[in-house]
């Protein structure tokens, strides 16, 4: 996006409000836009990880266990930066998957938007771009046609991920502390 911003840093494109004309605009300004957005989503999963980066080890099924296990030191031996101290809350908890679905559902709904972009930009009616042949495909009746069919799967593929998301938080939403079966089903849509 950086790349094609500052190429067309004084290339002229008109803005939209409503998919109409709006304001003039460059065409770099509007790659920028996309890249904020994207620059945002990619800090907010490096933000996530602080959060996902912790050992649940020794919490056992409840409430710890009887061998003695120094789990701070297991958890510096495994990579993590620290612990979920509450065991019960280590049990029951799947933030970590909630939240990185989360932040990826954000990231899809700005893959989606571009896409969109892509589907209208190259239309016969917009004209503003031309899409490479491996991002395209003709029509089975039509071979005059050139399809977006890369920016079109994109966009459908963002509501899987939303749809990944729902089901996470619908399945946790009602369950008491700590360890309930239904949990193992939140690890599939992860």
């Amino acid at each position: 996006l950086i790349e094609h911003a500052e190429r067309h840093l004084d290339t002229a494109s008109p803005g939209f409000t409503h998919l109409q004309h709006a304001q003039p605009v460059t065409a770099g300004h509007y790659l920028l836009a996309y890249f904020d957005m994207f620059g945002r989503d990619f800090q907010r999963i490096r933000e996530c990880f602080a959060r996902v980066n912790l050992s649940p080890m020794g919490a056992a099924a409840l409430a710890g266990t009887g061998f003695k296990v120094d789990r701070s030191l297991t958890a510096s031996y495994l990579g993590f930066d620290g612990l979920i101290e509450n065991t019960m809350d280590a049990v029951s908890s799947r933030d970590f998957a909630i939240e990185t679905v989360s932040a990826l559902s954000i990231l899809m709904t700005h893959v989606s938007r571009i896409s969109e972009e892509v589907v209208v930009w190259s239309s016969q009616e917009f004209g503003y771009v031309d899409l490479p042949d491996d991002h395209s495909s003709t029509s089975s009746i039509m071979p005059q046609k050139k399809n977006p069919v890369t920016a079109e799967v994109l966009r459908a593929k963002s509501a899987d991920i939303f749809g990944e998301l729902t089901a996470m938080v619908g399945i946790m939403k009602g369950l008491p502390l700590a360890y309930n079966l239904d949990m193992q089903e939140v690890t599939a849509h992860l």
